[in-house]
């Protein structure tokens, strides 16, 4: 019910749901304008692949990050992890 405590975050999370899910929609059809059609399941499959994978391992990664060299490491090697991968896409001719 509104007099609920808890309805300003439901609202938030209700609202935060429909954006990413919106942004994956926009992913899929980005991926589909920019492969060739001969190649564009192979790409998406590729892609959906490493997406699994990277999901599995890094919950593992960021518990040994974490009782190896403290709470805030899996934090500092996500933010490192984007600065790469933020160069590497700044580089990346269109």
């Amino acid at each position: 019910s509104l007099s609920s405590p808890l309805w300003p975050a439901i609202t938030l999370f209700a609202i935060l749901y429909i954006f990413s899910q919106s942004c994956h929609i926009a992913y899929g059809s980005f991926l589909a304008d920019i492969t060739h059609r001969q190649s564009r399941g192979l790409v998406i499959g590729f892609i959906g692949t490493c997406t699994g994978l990277i999901g599995s391992i890094g919950p593992s990664l960021g518990g040994y990050l974490k009782f190896q060299f403290g709470p805030l490491s899996p934090f500092w090697a996500g933010l490192i992890f984007s600065l790469i991968t933020s160069i590497l896409l700044i580089k990346i001719k269109e």
